[in-house]
């Protein structure tokens, strides 16, 4: 067996980002995989069954795909890609939809406990500064 290798290295591919279903039933996480010729990597969202032996993972979001949050009652997907946040129906039955429009630093998903995506509405994320000046976060409607 020849011992491992730098290209090796590059040829694995990394899982992260896990997050289970609110039921337990279903796992998404982030893939990535490198491309040493192109010197780049893309990183996409899976989900395998968690139940009886789990099953085959199946692409849910393909790259560039990252952060996974799901929604309190499991039915939606939340994710950044672009430096922005979007978000997708779990069932696969729409297409995922920009949510934020946002520069500077890369907002994370978050929920509020109803199951409501919530999105900066202002030039980008504020934080408790700026919140005096006008800018407020609020509920996709």
């Amino acid at each position: 067996m020849a011992p491992f290798a730098v290209a090796d290295v590059f040829a694995t591919k990394a899982v992260g980002s896990p997050v289970v279903s609110p039921d337990g039933a279903l796992a998404i996480f982030t893939l990535t995989e490198t491309d040493v010729e192109e010197n780049s990597s893309k990183t996409s969202l899976w989900s395998v069954g968690l139940g009886d032996g789990g099953g085959e993972p199946e692409l849910l979001v393909e790259a560039p795909a990252s952060e996974p949050r799901l929604s309190p009652d499991g039915r939606r997907l939340s994710f950044v890609r672009g430096g922005q946040v979007w978000v997708a129906p779990l069932d696969g039955a729409g297409e995922p939809a920009q949510l934020t429009d946002i520069p500077g630093p890369t907002p994370t998903p978050r929920y509020t406990l109803d199951a409501v995506p919530t999105r900066c509405t202002a030039d980008r994320c504020p934080r408790p500064s700026q919140v005096a000046s006008g800018a407020r976060c609020g509920p996709i409607t």
